[in-house]
């Protein structure tokens, strides 16, 4: 077995670990075909369609906030991958024979 390390087992934790992908969008309410049925639970359908519109706003606001965290990282990021090719720019460059 290899000691390189697995990324898709290393994103999957991050994700876990920073919250990211808790963002659930709310099931769609159900819609009855018949019309007899629309009046027959139309408070709990009226209920339904009020807990979804909440839900998508939580939901919307939700991935507000990953977008912003996720932005966050990605310039910290940045930063670091700059200083990384700064320190390494020289082990890098191929060594010219003199």
């Amino acid at each position: 077995m290899s000691n390189k390390p697995v990324p898709v087992l290393a994103m999957v934790l991050v994700l876990f670990a920073t919250g990211a992908g808790a963002c659930l969008p709310p099931d769609r309410p159900w819609f009855p075909s018949d019309p007899a049925d629309l009046r027959e639970y139309a408070d709990l359908l009226q209920n339904d369609y009020e807990a979804y519109f909440r839900g998508v706003q939580a939901y919307l606001h939700c991935l507000d906030q990953e977008r912003q965290r996720a932005f966050q990282e990605a310039q910290a990021v940045t930063v670091e991958y700059g200083q990384f090719l700064d320190l390494t720019s020289d082990a890098r460059r191929p060594r010219s024979e003199n």
